[in-house]
């Protein structure tokens, strides 16, 4: 994924929360454009707002974009 793709994510009108996805199979969801701030060098850090209800990961995570495999909409409730 390039760094401008990531920022159209995170820059979108209305945003769209989704689930960053990585090469290692960790799941962070980003609900709000805050909850992710990518650098310069193509470093993301992810502030994963669900982990602490699902207990399942953590609450935050640096990942580089070249292990950022998909990026998913998150499931709307019904």
């Amino acid at each position: 994924m390039s760094i401008d793709a990531f920022n159209d994510l995170l820059r979108a009108q209305p945003f769209q929360p989704s689930i960053v996805v990585t090469s290692s199979g960790d799941r962070y969801t980003v609900t709000h454009p805050e909850n992710a701030v990518l650098g310069p060098d193509g470093t993301v850090v992810l502030f994963d707002s669900m982990g602490l209800a699902e207990g399942l990961r953590d609450l935050a995570a640096i990942v580089n974009l070249s292990h950022v495999n998909a990026i998913e909409p998150q499931a709307r409730a019904a």
